[in-house]
Parts: C-alpha cells; structure tokens; sequence
C-alpha cells in the first residue's frame, strides 16, 4: 500500500508560485462577489486594472513609474488616471479615500499629538490640502481637539464605528487591508508577528450575539490596553499591528 504524503513531505510553496497563488485566492474573494452582483467579466476586468491603477497612485508614484510596474502603455495609464478622475470615481472612491484618511490620521495620532506640518511631512502620499480637510473635519466633529498648535485626538478608545454606508464602506477596506497584511505577514514573510486562523462552526440564532459580546466585553479592551502600554514607548519599541475579526453565515 503506498505511503500517504503528508504535509511536510511536500516541497515548500516560494517565489512566482507562492505570490500567484496567495493572490488567486485574493481574486477568488473577489469573484465570489463578482458573482453574486451579477458583475460581468469586462467590467471585473476593468475595476481590476482600476484598482492596481489605484493602489499606485496613492502611493505617489507617477505616471511613468505606474506604466512600468503595470508592465503597460503610458496610453494604458493616461486612461487609467481618466477613469479615476470619473464621476464613478468621484461618487464612489472619492469619499470613501477622505474618510480612510481621517482613519489614518487617527491612528498616527493616538501615539502623541502633532502639528499639522508634522502630520504632513508624514503623509508624504496626500496633498496637504486634503491632509488640512480632513484635520478640520475631525475638529469639527468632535473626533480631534487643538491645543497649543497640536492635533490630538478626544477618546483613545477609538473606534470609528459610524452607521452611514460610506463609513462601512471605508471599514470594509480596513478589514480587507488587514487580512491582506495578515496575508502577507504569514506566506510571504514568514513575519512572526502575523498570524491567521479561520474557523467553521454552528451556532444557535439566539448564541449568535454572544459572539459581538466576546469582542465588546473581551477583546477590545486588551486591544485598547496593548495600544496604551506603548503611548510613551519609542517607535522601535513597539510593533504596528492592523487586527480585524469578522464572522457570518456561508454562503451556500
């Protein structure tokens, strides 16, 4: 009878073939979705060639650069930049890329507070146009205060829960960055800070709750005390980490 292979008979996964199948599964995600909306084929290839499009961009690379990493035409990437500009873009992206700032000037700021020149020399990737909007618009809401020329935020503690869809649509790609860092902490990087486990289970509709009641009770508040233990601890000393936990029912 042949001997069955187990797990670590088999060569490891690494270079080309790691990174292509660590993305199909990103892509996998996506189709699903893709399919439930009834999303056509060219326009999932259209929203794909915007979003790497996209993802550069605000990484401030410029036009010629993104060509190259794209491995496609300075025409390509003209229309790219068009596209993006786009009412689609401006209704849709456009918002939802203000309130992803207000998150990250959030979280920078939960360290210490800072100037908003020092903000802005930080944010290297935004215009400080939109880096002094989204200061004002915190102010304004309540979410920073401003003492002595420095920004800092109200309530530690915070965290950006808001009803408004494009509010959860800025959560959504929170969520997803995390599990993309997860990702790649743990495949790519073999970082021993990432970690991932997925769990299929069953419960009760009425237990169901106890689940939200396990974060709220449990898990934010060593969340929010592992982030105070480092308010005064030097950069080096401390490890930035993006968590995320989620649930819901299969999808058959």
């Amino acid at each position: 009878m042949p001997k069955t292979q187990r797990d670590d008979d088999l060569p490891p996964l690494e270079g080309d073939e790691l990174r292509v199948r660590t993305l199909y599964a990103f892509i996998q995600a996506s189709a699903e979705l893709s399919t439930l909306f009834g999303v056509g084929l060219k326009a999932f290839e259209r929203l794909g060639h915007m979003a790497a499009f996209h993802v550069l961009r605000r990484r401030n690379f410029d036009l010629n650069e993104i060509a190259s990493r794209l491995d496609v035409s300075r025409r390509k990437v003209d229309q790219l930049s068009r596209q993006l500009k786009d009412n689609f873009f401006q209704r849709f992206v456009g918002p939802d890329d203000r309130d992803l700032l207000e998150r990250r000037i959030e979280f920078i700021l939960w360290a210490q507070p800072i100037s908003a020149s020092r903000l802005k020399q930080v944010l290297k990737d935004t215009a400080d146009e939109d880096i002094q909007a989204a200061l004002d618009s915190l102010v304004s809401c309540g979410r920073l205060s401003t003492d002595s020329g420095l920004y800092g935020i109200t309530t530690p503690e915070r965290r950006l829960v808001r009803d408004d869809w494009l509010a959860r649509i800025a959560g959504l790609n929170h969520q997803l960055r995390a599990v993309s860092a997860a990702a790649i902490g743990r495949f790519v990087d073999n970082d021993p800070h990432a970690f991932t486990r997925t769990v299929s289970m069953r419960a009760r509709p009425e237990r169901v709750q106890e689940l939200e009641a396990l974060y709220q009770e449990q898990i934010w508040p060593l969340l929010a005390k592992l982030d105070a233990d480092c308010a005064d601890a030097p950069a080096d000393e401390s490890v930035k980490l993006t968590f995320s936990v989620c649930w819901g029912p299969e999808q058959d």
